[in-house]
Formats: C-alpha cells, sequence, structure tokens
C-alpha cells in the first residue's frame, strides 16, 4: 500500500506541468499539419510526450516500444505525404503503450499483495503461538525471530544469547554450552552438523535450566532456493512437570487439516460393497475403486487383523447403532498398498441411513496417519522420553472474535468441548451455550471470562484453571491460556486465541492423592496426621471443643483366636458404628491399631456426654442385631475443652478416663449410664 501511493506522488508532479506542454503542442502540431509543413522531430517528440506522465522504470520498458512505431510513421508520413493519415497512429501508440503496461503491471502488483497479505497472516499466527521461533542460514546467523525466542531465551537461568539479524547464532550458543558446560546444548549442537549435511531430518534436546526447562528442535527448510535452518523453542517446565505424572500418557497425533488427502467412502452394510469411494484412494491406497470392491477391505488388511475380525467389529458396531449409540466406529488398519508401500490408515465412521430411516450402512472418513503411527512407535522404542511425551499432549486451540463467537476451532478442541464441528462457528464461548465455570464451581460471567479480559487488557494469560461440563455429562478441567489476535499494523485486535490443555486426569490424581493422604485406608475414617492437622488449627482457635478417646476392647484376642482377617473385621465394624454415632462435621479419626479418637467443635459438655451416650447404645444395638460371634466392644471417655488453647489437656484428660472405664469394664461393672 505504502508502495502505490510513493509510485503514485512520483507520477503527479510531472503529469501536472508534461500535461500542459503537451496540450500546447499538441495546438502547434495541428497547426503544423494544417500548413503540412510539420518536421519529421516534431511528429517523434509528439509520440513521446505521453510517456513523460510514467514512472520512470515504466518509460525505460516503453521508450523502446513507442519510439519504433513512431520513427516508422513518421516516415512514412513524410516520404508519402499522408502526414494527415498517419497522426491518429503515432497518437495512439503511447496511450496504447501505456495500457499494455498497466494491465501487464497490474496483476503482479495484486500478486505481491495477495503474498503480503499471507506473510502477514502468517507472522500473526506465528505471534499468537507460545513457541519461541529462529531462522538460521547455513553459517548459523540469525535471518529472522518472533519475540517469544527472545522472551524465552531471556527467562533461562542463566539467560540464552538474545537473537539479533545478522548476529553469529550458533557460534555464540556454542560459547554460552561451553562456558555454562551445558551438556544437553553440547549434545544438540554436536549433532546439528548432520541437519545441515542431512544426515539428520530433525534434531530436538530438552534443554534445563536452574529455573525452568526448554525444548529446543532444529528442522531444516528450503525456501526460494534457500537453506535454512528453523529452531523452535517451547517453555515445557509445567508440562514437564505434569508429564513425569503421568507416567501412562500416550502420544495423540496433531490434527490433519481437512482436504489433506483423505479418503472418502460409503459403504453398503448387506454386501459390504463400496457405493462411494473419492478419488484419492488410488495415492493412498495404491487401488483403483474398481481393484478394492472386487478384492474387497478385508483382503486388503488380511495382515493386521485376524480372519473374519472387520465383518465382525462391523456387525458389532451395526448393533450399537440400531440400539441408538451415536458415537462413531473408530479402527486402525496396516495396509499393504498397491505400490507396494505399507501404512497405517485409520477410520472414522458414522450410519447411513435410507429415505426409510433405517441404516443401509456406513460413511467415514480413512486418513493416512503412517506418521503418527510411526512417532508413536519411535517414543516406545525411546522409553517415552521427555522430548517424545511433551509432542504427545494434545491441546485444543480455537480462535474467537471480539463478541467470543468461535471462528476457528482445530478438531482436537471440537473433541474437547463436545461440539458438533458443522456449527461450530455459531456458538459462543464463555458467554454463550458453552460455559466454563471456575476452580470453585463458580459459574464464569460476561466481565470475569479470560478471553474478554484479555480483549480489554492485551494482558496474555496463562494457565488459567478452569472447569467444564462436558455435554456428555462428565466434568473436565482445563488449564486455559489466551493471547490477542492481532491484525498488525498497529489496527485493532481481532480477536483471541485460546488454548486448552486437558488437567482432568491430574486434577483426579490429585483429589485421590489427597484422600490417601488423610484417611485410613481400612476403614475410610481420617487417619492420625489429619487429625493432628486439625488439632494444630483448633488450638490456634477460641472455639469449644469436645474430645472423646475410645479404645477397641478384644482385638489382639480376637487376632489370636479367629486370625488377623478377623481382627480387620473387627476394627472395620467399629469404625461404622463410631461413624454413625457422632455428627456429620464431627472429625473420628483411627489413631492406629484399636485406638479412636473424636473431635466434636463447636459444641457443650452436654452434647459431648449425649455423644458418649449415643455410641454405647449403637454399640449395644449392633451387637443385638448381629450376633457376631465377636461382640463388639469400646472402653470410652470424654472431655471438654472451653477452647482451642486447652485441647490438648483435654485430650489427656479424655485417656484418663477411657482408661477407668476400660478397667472397670474388666472388673465386671458395667459402664452404661444416662446422660
Amino acid at each position: 500500500m505504502n508502495q502505490e501511493n510513493t509510485t503514485a506522488a512520483s507520477r503527479i508532479p510531472l503529469a501536472r506541468p508534461w500535461g500542459a506542454f503537451a496540450l500546447l503542442a499538441l495546438a502547434a502540431v495541428g497547426l503544423s499539419l494544417w500548413q503540412e509543413n510539420m518536421h519529421p522531430l516534431a511528429w517523434l517528440a509528439l509520440a513521446w510526450l505521453p510517456l513523460l506522465t510514467l514512472p520512470t522504470s515504466d518509460v525505460k520498458r516503453a521508450l523502446g516500444i513507442t519510439s519504433a512505431g513512431a520513427l516508422m510513421f513518421t516516415a512514412l508520413a513524410w516520404y508519402a505525404n499522408v502526414a494527415r493519415w498517419a497522426l491518429p497512429f503515432i497518437l495512439l501508440t503511447p496511450p496504447l503503450a501505456r495500457w499494455y503496461l498497466h494491465r501487464a503491471t497490474l496483476g503482479w502488483r495484486q500478486s505481491q499483495q495477495r503474498v503480503q497479505a499471507r506473510d502477514d497472516f502468517v507472522h500473526i499466527v506465528l505471534s499468537a503461538l507460545g513457541h519461541g521461533l529462529l531462522v538460521l542460514d547455513l553459517d548459523g546467523r540469525v535471518i529472522s525471530a518472533n519475540e517469544r525466542w527472545n522472551d524465552l531465551a531471556i527467562a533461562a537461568t542463566p539467560p540464552l544469547p538474545q537473537a539479533l539479524v545478522g548476529q553469529p547464532y550458533l557460534r555464540l550458543l556454542t560459547e554460552y554450552a561451553q562456558c555454562h558446560q551445558h551438556s544437553a546444548l553440547q549434545r544438540l549442537l554436536e549433532r546439528l552438523g548432520g541437519v545441515i549435511t542431512g544426515t539428520f531430518d530433525t534434531v530436538q534436546e530438552e534443554l534445563p535450566f536452574d529455573a525452568s526447562t526448554l525444548h529446543l528442535t532444529v528442522r531444516p527448510l528450503s525456501f526460494h532456493n534457500q537453506h535454512v535452518l528453523v529452531l523452535t523453542l517451547t517453555d515445557i517446565s509445567e508440562r514437564h512437570a505434569l508429564l513425569q505424572s503421568l507416567h501412562n500418557a500416550t502420544e495423540q497425533a496433531r490434527a490433519l487439516i481437512e482436504g489433506s488427502g483423505d479418503v472418502y467412502f460409503r459403504q453398503s452394510r448387506q454386501t459390504l460393497a463400496f457405493e462411494y469411494l473419492s478419488p484419492t484412494i488410488e495415492n493412498m491406497l495404491g487401488y483403483s475403486p474398481e481393484t478394492l470392491n472386487e478384492k474387497g477391505f478385508e483382503f486388503i488388511i488380511r495382515e493386521s487383523q485376524p480372519h473374519n475380525a472387520y465383518t465382525l467389529h462391523r456387525i458389532e458396531q451395526y448393533e450399537r447403532w440400531k440400539q441408538g449409540d451415536t458415537r462413531p466406529f473408530v479402527a486402525t488398519y496396516r495396509i499393504h498398498t498397491g505400490d507396494g508401500r505399507t501404512i497405517w490408515v485409520q477410520e472414522r465412521s458414522l450410519p447411513w441411513y435410507d429415505d426409510q430411516g433405517q441404516i443401509r450402512g456406513w460413511q467415514g472418513v480413512w486418513r493416512d496417519i503412517t506418521l503418527q503411527k510411526m512417532a508413536e512407535q519411535a517414543l516406545h522404542r525411546k522409553a517415552r522420553k521427555a522430548d517424545a511425551l511433551i509432542e504427545a499432549v494434545a491441546q485444543g486451540v480455537l480462535t474467537l472474535d471480539a463478541r467470543g463467537f468461535i471462528r476457528d476451532a482445530n478438531p482436537t478442541a471440537i473433541e474437547m468441548l463436545g461440539l458438533n464441528p458443522n456449527d461450530v462457528e455459531a456458538r459462543r464461548l464463555f458467554i454463550g451455550d458453552i460455559q466454563f465455570l471456575d476452580e470453585h464451581g463458580i459459574p464464569l460471567t460476561k466481565t470475569n471470562t479470560p478471553p474478554l479480559k484479555t480483549l480489554r487488557t492485551g494482558e496474555v494469560l496463562e494457565d488459567a484453571i478452569v472447569q467444564y461440563i462436558h455435554p456428555e455429562g462428565d466434568i473436565l478441567w482445563f488449564a486455559l491460556t489466551t493471547r490477542l489476535l492481532s491484525a498488525g499494523n498497529g489496527h485493532a485486535p481481532t480477536g483471541v486465541v485460546v488454548t486448552l490443555t486437558d488437567i482432568t486426569a491430574m486434577r483426579r490424581e490429585q483429589e485421590k492423592l489427597r484422600y490417601q493422604s488423610t484417611h485410613d485406608a481400612m476403614t475410610g475414617l481420617h487417619n492420625r496426621a489429619y487429625f493432628e492437622e486439625v488439632c494444630a488449627t483448633l488450638q490456634a482457635s477460641a472455639v469449644p471443643v469436645g474430645v472423646v478417646v475410645v479404645d477397641l476392647d478384644g482385638l489382639k484376642a480376637a487376632n489370636d483366636t479367629y486370625g488377623h482377617e478377623a481382627g480387620d473385621e473387627l476394627i472395620k465394624r467399629a469404625a461404622h458404628v463410631l461413624q454413625t454415632s457422632f455428627r456429620k462435621n464431627d472429625i473420628v479419626a483411627r489413631l492406629g491399631g484399636d485406638e479412636f479418637i473424636v473431635l466434636l467443635p463447636n459444641t457443650t459438655p452436654d452434647i459431648v456426654q449425649k455423644a458418649m451416650y449415643r455410641l454405647r447404645q449403637h454399640i449395644r444395638q449392633h451387637n443385638e442385631e448381629t450376633k457376631h460371634p465377636i461382640p463388639l466392644s469400646m472402653s470410652i471417655g470424654g472431655a471438654f475443652a472451653r477452647t482451642g488453647a486447652l485441647l490438648e489437656a483435654a485430650i489427656k484428660r479424655a485417656d484418663e478416663l477411657m482408661y477407668e472405664d476400660k478397667r472397670r469394664r474388666k472388673a465386671g461393672r458395667d459402664s452404661f449410664g444416662t446422660p
């Protein structure tokens, strides 16, 4: 756009004075023609005058075309005395040349504008990604780098060299690795020569630093007859910690772009014949549609499936669809193609109905996932190395406009959110029908959604924890990152890029570990660690607390007489009776062996006595109802602390009273009483 303005500006100052001069010259030429005494050089000057309104570069190209024509017609006019007839041809030659040059350059300029628009879009997308990108020539000098690269380089400890255009960056990295004795970076630099020579397609390494972990990948690339190295730098600190805790994580390949060579098919249920196969079948499988129908798909996949397995799987899926199952049929095949290759193909298909609503067959897509399979096999061979696990993390990526409407979403995001691919762009995220909750389960409103906050402030929000209720009813946990999607050139942002990372498994594992750390594995009661944690909290408060100490009688005798299984059952029975005898907010804990304790916050001495009485009643009721050969018996002691500061003394007092109760019971005196 700036170039066009400059061209126009360089043309206008010439056009006005030379245009006036041209009018005067035309008047003089007309007078000369009337008198039939015009000199040939006047014709040539007249032919060149309109070219003075062209830009300098166009004048050079036009002079050769117009001068030859002008001289020819001038000579013809002079010697044949037909100047009046030659005049129209001479006058039309420069405008025609100018028109031709304008049309010839217009297509080139439009092509340049499309290329520039594409480059601007690529720059916007690369700026929105969270990766640092650096392009080097084969001598190791910087050609280009995005801002994210230098941000990550500065954040490293000690910081990596910043990338400036023209800088010998590979030499700086080598000096950095030697100075700081960074072995991982040295290994990558040693293998870098293989990328330049073509021995390796890609080299990558995990670079640990004091406060972060970065993942560096180097790939060769050729464009415009220039060979370059593309370096990708990613901050994997938090992801690396997540992957280490999820040992069973597997790779999910990035979704392929629609229309990248997939085969669409429609297959009959009764005959298993293909009623439609897209022409891309020959490129993928090396078979024509006729050959595939003749041999049958089961014949092609026979080496990767048991006999008749394909047909059996189809029948099973057909029965599920008849029962209302809407899930697609997904299968993976290893295929020997007609041209001798071995590829992996994944199928995703859905039922195909006739006019009466009956399932006539199925239709779907075959996608070549050979590269994904090769990557998965490589991951297993490398024993789940960290760099491969990082690539296995599937993220959903969406772009939203300023009103919150989804403008684009990758297949991973569509699947994570359970959306219909056909109406994704009509949905609104966060403030519409796709609702999220914050970490505490409170719905996010229009004023506090992360994308709108990013649009309003321009702030990049990273790893905001949100909950999402999937259409199938599951509650999922996502780590959410939002960045502005800028149009560049000073224009206002056009939307927000949202990245979703599924952390549901990690959150559930955390909840499981939390439960295990605070509960007794045998009884499900709180354990000693949790009891001591609650005691510390209550001791720092002014809350009145009741304490009941319980000792299970006869556990050793049960173990010696009936075995430890009977003793464990006795402990579980005691735990059940204790849980049903106290309030929901009371803390019932097993300290170990046959020792139990109960904390009653916000209570009174009268409530403590009633609770102990209720416990004795429940013990008696349990024995009467179960008539177990090992009757349940407990020694009980209770005390009350007016404030949390007196809790320790109350526990000691309750313990003493429990032992007094045990002595009375051994002496044959019943300790049952009334409150």
